[in-house]
């Protein structure tokens, strides 16, 4: 359940494959947990096998959910409240990374 406000909330270009992720780590739980968990501790392959694969699908969900600079819009280097009347610093790009008008 926990998953549920992770990959659903995700945006943008990546966001229908976000939530198809989650909803293939949210059924690989279901597959072992409640019911085969004791095989799981006992370490049993089939289990063991059914974790490690919902563990590379949520490793797939950190990277559709991986913030990319190129989606937030480039860095335009410009401090809020300054008008650009001069070429921009490598000191204002740093501060103002992110921000856009």
């Amino acid at each position: 359940m926990w998953l549920l406000p992770v990959g659903f909330v995700i945006a943008g270009r990546f966001g229908p494959a976000a939530a198809a992720v989650t909803a293939a780590a949210m059924l690989l739980t279901f597959a072992y947990f409640p019911d085969r968990y004791w095989d799981l501790v006992a370490m049993e392959d089939g289990p063991i096998a059914l974790l490690v694969l919902r563990d590379t699908v949520l490793i797939a969900l950190l990277a559709c959910a991986w913030p990319r600079p190129s989606i937030a819009g480039r860095p335009l280097g410009r401090v809020l409240g300054r008008e650009r009347t001069e070429p921009p610093r490598a000191e204002s790009a740093v501060s103002a990374r992110y921000l856009i008008d």
